[in-house]
Parts: C-alpha cells; sequence; structure tokens
C-alpha cells in the first residue's frame, strides 16, 4: 500500500518558460507536509523537479552533467522521512532510480527500501540521454509492496510518425 502526495509546480522560475507557470515555495511545501502526517502508509512524493543531489547517477543531472534538482526539496523529503519519489523533469537523466543520493544506479524489478525515478520524458520529443542513448519517449512504473519498491521503465525504440 501507499500514498500519493504530489507537489505542484517548479522551484525555480527561471525554468519555468511561461509567466503563468506555477512555482511552489516554502508555504507549499509545508502545506504539503501537513498531508504527509495524514498518510497512513508508505508516501511516494511525485513533483515535476526533483530533490537536488549529489551522485555521480543522480536523476537531476542535466546534459552539462550538474545537478539541478531543488535543495529545499531535499530538505522536505529528509524532514518528512519520505522513501519513495516519482520525478521527470530532468529529461536527459530519465529512465532510472537512484538512492537518495543519487550514487547508486537501482536495478530494475529489485525491492528497494528506498528508490528515487526519474521516469524520463513521455512526450516523443527526441532526447539525448545522459547514458549516450536516444529517447523518443518512455513510460515507467514503480511497485511498492511489504518488501519495497520496485520498478520498470518502458523505452520507446521506435515511434509512430505523425501524419
Amino acid at each position: 500500500m501507499a500514498d500519493i502526495v504530489s507537489i505542484p509546480g517548479y522551484y525555480k522560475d527561471s525554468f519555468l518558460h511561461s509567466t503563468k507557470g506555477c512555482l511552489y515555495n516554502q508555504n507549499v511545501l509545508a502545506e504539503t507536509a501537513s498531508l504527509i502526517k495524514q498518510a497512513d502508509s508508505n508516501v511516494i512524493l511525485v513533483s515535476h523537479g526533483g530533490p537536488l543531489q549529489s551522485g555521480v547517477n543522480g536523476i537531476d543531472l542535466n546534459s552539462d552533467q550538474k545537478h539541478v534538482g531543488d535543495p529545499n526539496l531535499t530538505k522536505f523529503i529528509t524532514d518528512n522521512k519520505i522513501n519513495y519519489g516519482i520525478f521527470a523533469n530532468i529529461h536527459e537523466a530519465g529512465g532510472y532510480a537512484t538512492d537518495f543520493a543519487g550514487n547508486e544506479k537501482l536495478a530494475e524489478n529489485q525491492f528497494y527500501q528506498q528508490m528515487f525515478l526519474n521516469a524520463g520524458p513521455a512526450d516523443s520529443v527526441r532526447w539525448n540521454m545522459n547514458d549516450k542513448t536516444e529517447s523518443t519517449g518512455m513510460a515507467a512504473i514503480m511497485t511498492i509492496t511489504k518488501d519495497g519498491a520496485k520498478y520498470i521503465t518502458n523505452k520507446i525504440s521506435k515511434p509512430t510518425a505523425a501524419k
């Protein structure tokens, strides 16, 4: 069993690319923390952007190999003892999960007590990935049981051409 808790918006206005975009701030994080206290199962945190990581396999590594996750979200995850998260904004780092620091890349279909997944780009725009592959769309499934969490990803190998 799991409770899904989401944080709306993004943390950094320079990445919004729209004057009408949604930014979250400390107030939103505080309100979300009060929701987490009501959860009666494992919490899966879902957010557009991920936490700031420091490891070589970070799901927040952009194409310049710089960590661009949110440091406030990192603190939020620690403070609220969240062990599972799903994120997708850093497309080029998508398609795998790591431990909290981003040091260990976690194998698919194995259970872990802590997992932070970058589900990857769901759109069909071609992305050059950090692992030197190309994405034309991805999907992921995270499963939570009494044994922990596991994930699988599906990388679209040949997209259907637009007409």
